[in-house]
């Protein structure tokens, strides 16, 4: 049995979390040098495996009738861009609860646009 849309969401965030946390110093840096929405367009977040997943699920929701994009992996490149920085901007500048907030919207963000 595959895993559900909203478990692999889940799983994704978690790891867009725990990837940022334990780079902490790193996303601190590059969102007070660079500005609050700084990511690196080539690390490991936003040109790994995580966008890729992404839009093989957004191309599977246009394939149901569920996602309508012209650009599956462009969308699936802002998607992922969003929450890494909105984590990013949160461990930088924010506290745990707002940490805890953008995790937990993000994910149901991600639920409700690919898993309608």
């Amino acid at each position: 049995m595959r895993p559900s849309p909203t478990k692999k969401s889940s799983n994704a965030f978690d790891g867009i979390l725990s990837y940022s946390l334990e780079h902490r110093a790193g996303s601190e840096v590059i969102a007070r040098h660079l500005g609050r929405v700084a990511v690196v367009p080539d690390g490991p977040i936003l040109a790994g495996g995580l966008t890729e997943l992404l839009a093989r699920v957004i191309r599977e929701g246009i394939r149901l009738g569920f996602v309508h994009t012209s650009d599956p992996e462009m969308a699936a490149y802002l998607l992922n861009l969003a929450a890494a920085s909105a984590i990013a901007n949160a461990i930088a500048f924010e506290d745990e609860a707002m940490l805890t907030r953008v995790v937990r919207q993000a994910k149901e963000l991600y639920v409700k646009a690919l898993a309608p």
